[in-house]
C-alpha cells in the first residue's frame, strides 16, 4: 500500500534540484497538442465565435510558439556572408571560408549584375 507522506515527497518541487530543465515534449505529444488545439477551432467556427476559454487557450499556443521562435533566432545571430549565407567567424573577415568570396567586393559584383 502507498503511504501518502512518501508518495508527496516523490510529487513535491522541494525534492527536486535546482536549476533542472523542463523537458521538451515529444513530437507525438506536440502532435497531440495541435490536434487539440485544431478541435477547439474547428468548434468555435462552427459555433461562430469564440469563448473567452478558447481566446486564453489560443493566446497562450501563441505565445509559446513566440517564444522558441525567439530562441531559434537567437542561435542564427553573429556575421553571416551575404553570398552562401554560412556563418562567419569574425565579422572582419576578407574572404568567406565557405564560398570563397571576397566579401569587400560583393556589392560591387552584386550591382554591376543588376544592371544588365
Amino acid at each position: 500500500m502507498w503511504q501518502l507522506s512518501s508518495v508527496a515527497s516523490k510529487t513535491s518541487k522541494a525534492g527536486r534540484k535546482p536549476g533542472k530543465r523542463k523537458k521538451t515534449p515529444s513530437l507525438t505529444e506536440r502532435l497531440v497538442g495541435l490536434e487539440q488545439l485544431m478541435d477547439l477551432l474547428l468548434q468555435a467556427s462552427l459555433r461562430g465565435r469564440l469563448l473567452p476559454s478558447e481566446r486564453r487557450v489560443i493566446k497562450s499556443y501563441l505565445v509559446a510558439r513566440k517564444k522558441v521562435e525567439a530562441k531559434k533566432t537567437e542561435e542564427k545571430k553573429g556575421p553571416r556572408c551575404p553570398v552562401c549565407r554560412s556563418p562567419l567567424v569574425k565579422a572582419d573577415v576578407r574572404r568567406c571560408p565557405w564560398c570563397s568570396v571576397l566579401l569587400d567586393t560583393k556589392s560591387l559584383k552584386s550591382s554591376s549584375r543588376k544592371k544588365k
